[in-house]
């Protein structure tokens, strides 16, 4: 930060990408994208194009460039939708999603 302005910087490049979406129907989805290397993971532009075709109006880029994991409770069992590339157990960022 310098002085009022806060300066953030994205990594360019194709990474793992972690993001909530918000459609026009006001559904909530969440994005885990994984990758590291050659074809894998996505830039911020294909993001982009990746919620706009989905029907996203309004979004939050979680993570820019660090792991992705997605995982569900079904049937009383935690089941990775997307798993960790390097199981890992320590995150830094961590959304809870609770329905009904």
């Amino acid at each position: 930060m310098e002085g009022d302005i806060l300066y953030i910087r994205l990594k360019e490049g194709m990474y793992p990408h972690t993001a909530i979406g918000i459609r026009r129907d006001s559904q909530v989805v969440l994005y885990a994208i994984n990758g590291k290397s050659g074809r894998l993971g996505i830039t911020i532009a294909e993001l982009q194009k990746l919620l706009l075709a989905d029907g996203v109006q309004d979004a939050i880029l979680i993570a820019n460039g660090g792991d992705a994991l997605l995982r569900v409770l079904r049937e009383g069992e935690f089941k990775d939708v997307i798993p960790s590339p390097e199981k890992r157990k320590n995150f830094t960022s961590v959304i809870l999603v609770i329905g009904e």
